[in-house]
């Protein structure tokens, strides 16, 4: 790995640990932030496996910095999924920009939560009361990352 790529990717992790105490949609969902925003511009900007590892480090971030609300095993879970939503971004984003932010934005905002239902503490009523706040959340992120992405100077995208 070069030594530019760990560069940009352990500044991007930190970077998802600054964007997990930016909460704007705190309340019912406490993990709810902007640490996936450097997962998934990694995905556009570096490559699906690097936004993958970025991507999933940031969720245990805000879910540690939350204290583990939904226990340890389920915050597992998300990070893994975090992980591979961001891996599935970046893939498609080079094929078509809109179709990827359409489709993480639903990935991360509805199909993540609800695939929790496998878990015997968490109810079918109280994952679907917090799509619509992943779902905006995710969107916020998504978009942003888009942005910064589409924004970045040719001379810099190239690694």
């Amino acid at each position: 790995m070069k030594t530019k790529r760990l560069v940009r990717m352990a500044l991007l992790i930190a970077m998802s640990y600054i964007g997990a105490y930016i909460k704007p949609f705190s309340g019912l969902v406490a993990t709810a932030a902007f640490d996936s925003m450097p997962g998934f511009f990694a995905a556009a900007w570096i490559s699906p496996l690097d936004g993958c590892i970025v991507g999933a480090i940031g969720h245990l971030f805000t879910a540690m910095l939350q204290g583990f609300y939904l226990t340890i095993p389920v915050h597992l879970v998300l990070a893994v999924e975090m992980g591979l939503i961001c891996y599935v971004f970046g893939f498609i984003w080079r094929k078509s920009k809109i179709a990827a932010i359409i489709l993480a934005s639903l990935l991360n905002g509805v199909a993540s939560p609800l695939s929790l239902v496998v878990f015997p503490h968490l109810s079918l009523k109280v994952l679907w009361a917090m799509v619509p706040v992943l779902v905006f959340a995710s969107v916020a992120n998504i978009v942003a990352a888009a942005g910064l992405t589409l924004a970045m100077p040719k001379k810099i995208k190239k690694i």
